[in-house]
């Protein structure tokens, strides 16, 4: 579903026009929270520790020392924060990019199809190349791979190669994503990982409403090919300052070694 339905709803915006749709989302919003009324849960017994405000206090401090403890998860996160600021405003200058090309909703929709098709098919194949790179290698070449799709996007040379541009947008996003899950399940105690998990994706998320409002004024001023050959050159350059952050590099090695042993 993930797949058709961006498609179908750019389809349904250019027959039914963009009011229709939001009224058919809406109701099918209610329709769906009717059904969830009628679903039987099971009580599941709860935990008798008592949840206070204290706990909480010891349960965000401890996170927070153990964050502050490791310097690659607090590299990681900073270092998150940084390429979200410049690479996230993509997403809401997508539906320009198909607007000023005069592609459309029904193109948009087709590209967010196959952002959705690029995101699952990634996910096959990163458990095989983890078998020749590191975590961190995979992440930096996905970034990599990302603003390859952004370059390609401001091109503007056609549909068919937005639409491809949005699938390998999608192969690099995921490939960028993926491991760093794992690395917080390796590193992380399971006591600890809502926690820390929480303040680094916190760090991370941090910048971007400020990218958010700086790109809005930046589209009134540079042309969007502009935007995303900046976006794109700072993302590799991003990469490449990745492959060379010490606490990176050590991660990278001492995987190595592990896979060597």
């Amino acid at each position: 579903m993930q797949i058709i339905a961006p498609a179908l709803g750019g389809v349904f915006i250019g027959i039914f026009g963009i009011t229709s749709c939001f009224l058919f989302d809406a109701i099918s919003f209610f329709v769906s929270v009717i059904c969830i009324i009628f679903i039987a849960i099971t009580p599941i017994q709860a935990n008798q520790k008592r949840i206070g405000l204290k706990l909480f206090i010891s349960d965000l401090n401890s996170g927070y020392r153990f964050l502050i403890g490791s310097s690659f998860l607090l590299t990681m996160a900073i270092y998150a924060a940084c390429i979200n600021f410049f690479g996230a405003p993509i997403f809401s200058l997508l539906p320009l990019v198909s607007q000023r090309t005069g592609s459309g909703a029904t193109v948009y929709g087709v590209m967010m199809s196959g952002l959705s098709i690029g995101l699952i098919v990634s996910s096959l194949p990163v458990g095989i190349i983890g078998k020749f790179l590191s975590k961190i290698s995979i992440v930096l070449f996905g970034l990599i791979i990302s603003a390859s799709a952004i370059m390609l996007m401001a091109l503007g040379i056609g549909t068919i190669p937005l639409i491809i541009a949005a699938v390998i947008l999608g192969l690099g996003l995921n490939l960028s994503n993926l491991p760093i899950m794992t690395f917080f399940q390796k590193k992380v105690p399971q006591d600890k990982i809502g926690v820390v998990s929480s303040f680094v994706f916190t760090i991370a998320q941090v910048a971007m409403p400020v990218s958010m409002a700086l790109t809005g004024l930046l589209v009134d001023i540079f042309s969007l090919r502009i935007i995303f050959i900046t976006i794109s050159l700072i993302l590799i350059i991003g990469a490449l300052i990745g492959f060379r952050i010490p606490q990176f590099r050590q991660e990278a090695i001492q995987i190595r070694l592990r896979n060597d042993c």
